[in-house]
């Protein structure tokens, strides 16, 4: 398994589900906490978008929705490039927690 940072290639269409966004999640997984880092995470995600992609993020929980967005603002994202949707359902079996997603565009 690679470390997402080892990852350099642009693309244009990034899916990431369920990013680590609050120490206790990470911690519940048995993850170490050397991982939790969704600061430069998501730095090093939007840096790997092409500038005509789109990154699709999604989030649980209204927590997690507005974290993501304060992220997305704090790595200058202007809120032009970030489309917000939610709540979201599923057809094939209910949600333990709420989703929510955003469309961030490319540069």
């Amino acid at each position: 398994m690679r470390d997402l940072r080892a990852h350099d290639q642009r693309f244009d269409l990034i899916t990431w589900t369920l990013p680590f966004l609050f120490e206790g999640p990470l911690a519940a997984w048995g993850l170490p906490q050397r991982f939790f880092e969704p600061e430069a995470l998501l730095a090093h995600v939007l840096s790997l978008l092409s500038p005509r992609g789109a990154l699709v993020i999604v989030n649980q929980s209204e927590n997690e929705r507005d974290e993501q967005r304060d992220l997305l603002q704090a790595a200058g994202v202007s809120s032009d490039r970030i489309a917000a949707f939610g709540p979201l359902d599923s057809p094939l079996s209910s949600f333990r927690h709420q989703r929510w997603a955003f469309r961030v565009s490319g540069a």
